[in-house]
């Protein structure tokens, strides 16, 4: 389920969003992420040129509940020497993140190797046009289950 539409979704992005399942996962990569070094992707790879990394994942999360229900990290990023709390990507998708659920859900570090196989499973992938080489993230989305996305017993939104 899409909750809102970011303007700055192209088509193809929102046609992707929507069409993930519950416990789906997309990669949001910066421009230096080679696509093909992960192997086939399981995935489709859609782009936002436009965008950075930031832009991207507020617009993602605007679209798109995080699954904070079924797993402990419903948002990871690959690990560098750069990436960890310091580093100036990750706090700013950190405060994205945490605006997004309305509660603090922390960012987790996943090894090079590893995220990588990550990647070639996830649902789709994302590329941005940030430069900057910190900004890869692995986003899981969940159920949406805001009061106002919830049908009432007589087939009205609930208030």
């Amino acid at each position: 389920m899409i909750r809102s539409v970011d303007p700055r979704l192209p088509p193809d992005v929102l046609f992707l969003l929507w069409a993930m399942g519950h416990g789906d996962e997309v990669a949001v990569v910066d421009s230096c992420y080679l696509v093909g070094q992960d192997g086939q992707l399981r995935g489709t790879v859609v782009q936002m040129g436009g965008a950075d990394i930031l832009q991207a994942v507020r617009a993602v999360l605007s679209a798109v509940q995080l699954d904070t229900s079924f797993v402990a990290d419903p948002v990871r990023q690959v690990e560098h020497a750069e990436s960890g709390p310091s580093c100036e990507v990750r706090r700013a998708v950190q405060v994205e993140v945490d605006d997004a659920l309305g509660f603090r859900c922390s960012i987790a570090a996943v090894p090079h190797r590893e995220f990588h196989e990550q990647v070639r499973n996830c649902y789709g992938l994302i590329l941005t046009g940030d430069a900057r080489e910190q900004g890869n993230f692995i986003l899981r989305k969940g159920l949406d289950v805001t009061p106002s996305s919830v049908l009432s017993p007589n087939g009205q939104r609930s208030p």
